[in-house]
């Protein structure tokens, strides 16, 4: 009778383990599952930011060929294309230096094409940040990345059949013998000839840690195995790490979104996402016809500012103009940095008779803010603004 006991309860035993197991194996599988979402969730995420940056750079593009001309009429009655176009790569070459991100290792980068054929001399690398020497050589189709693959060939065979392409290659770490794979996307530019790409190293992307991580694998396995409490327990605990990690996904992409969204240090919004406002702005002007007025300042003499009292007193300033601006214009108006000290100002319906009566307020706020250095000083500090005023130019 006892035996039967003995036997019994290790039926019972073997059944709990086998049960503990079978959650264990599920809660796996659906974890793999539900990473694998997410990091493909993160990589869809960010192949439409680089898409958006590079198209937003083609239309930067667009936008200074079309006011460096304007500026070259105004000046000679002619223009030229070829000075503007080095002027266009001057400009470019110093944004993409500033704008390289070493802490993700995104950047842009262009070449420009010399044979749409391929071959030795296809290309000449114009602009990389992270390989500045190496600008104005020649490129070829023909170069193998580290994983022996032709990623030229194939980004040129891309923009010669869509005008943009999506694609992955291989590269060795500057620091290190590792090798590490690169999302980028590349778009011709046609006018100029020149393929505009962004890249970004997969191991940068978020969630790709959690996936690639097998310690952490393994402290989830031993978790598992230490839960034998039960069936529910374990979905339980399942059900509120799912949880955790839609929670985290949701608050990593609300954060990459402000970061496009928002200039990290004057908190106005971004040049990438004010060329959307200006397009959208341009968009409901054609529906509606409400008359948007677009303004434009910069900060006067403002690299004298940065070079006699350091770039930390440069950024304060920066900080607090926009901080100003922000409190004297109306909640529908929107402040955007273009790029350094130049902003772009949206004027929601605004009247054209009170343009000029706006822009001397906000230039007022300006010139009379004390601007104080750590030591005390005050800095004078003055911007020139202008806005489109029924086809004219308001200036103040």
């Amino acid at each position: 009778m006892k035996m039967h006991g003995l036997v019994k309860e290790k039926k019972h035993l073997y059944l709990a383990l086998a049960c503990c197991a079978l959650c264990l194996l599920t809660t796996l599988i659906v974890q793999t599952i539900s990473t694998t979402i997410l990091y493909d969730n993160a990589i869809a995420f960010e192949k439409h930011y680089l898409k958006s940056t590079v198209d937003t750079t083609c239309a930067r593009i667009d936008i200074l060929r079309k006011k460096l001309r304007e500026q070259q009429m105004a000046d000679t009655g002619t223009f030229d294309e070829e000075k503007i176009k080095q002027d266009i790569i001057g400009i470019l070459r110093q944004d993409f230096y500033q704008s390289a991100d070493n802490y993700t290792g995104a950047y842009c980068w262009i070449n420009a094409v010399r044979d749409y054929e391929g071959g030795k001399e296809y290309a000449v690398r114009l602009i990389h940040p992270n390989l500045r020497d190496t600008e104005g050589v020649l490129l070829s189709t023909e170069t193998q990345d580290a994983r022996g693959d032709r990623p030229y060939l194939t980004e040129l065979e891309g923009i010669k059949q869509q005008g943009s392409i999506t694609y992955s290659y291989y590269f060795k770490d500057m620091n290190s013998e590792s090798i590490t794979q690169k999302l980028t996307y590349a778009r011709l530019y046609e006018d100029y000839g020149w393929i505009i790409c962004m890249g970004i190293p997969y191991n940068a992307v978020w969630g790709d840690v959690l996936f690639e991580n097998s310690a952490l694998k393994w402290l989830l396995l031993i978790s598992y195995l230490v839960s034998v409490g039960g069936v529910f327990v374990i979905a339980f605990s399942l059900y509120k790490q799912a949880r955790q990690q839609r929670r985290e996904h949701r608050n990593e992409v609300s954060k990459l979104q402000r970061q496009i969204e928002y200039d990290g240090l004057t908190k106005a919004k971004s040049r990438i996402h004010g060329v959307t406002l200006l397009e959208d702005s341009l968009e409901c002007y054609r529906r509606t016809m409400r008359h948007d007025v677009i303004a434009m300042f910069d900060l006067d003499h403002f690299k004298a500012v940065n070079d006699n009292y350091g770039h930390e007193f440069g950024d304060f300033v920066l900080k607090e103009v926009v901080a100003t601006i922000s409190q004297n214009i109306r909640s529908g108006d929107t402040l955007i940095r273009w790029g350094g000290d130049e902003f772009v100002l949206i004027l929601s319906a605004a009247a054209p008779q009170h343009i000029q009566h706006i822009l001397k307020k906000l230039n007022l706020c300006i010139r009379n803010r004390e601007f104080a250095t750590k030591d005390g000083k005050i800095v004078p500090i003055t911007i020139s603004i202008g806005a489109s005023k029924d086809s004219a130019f308001s200036i103040c």
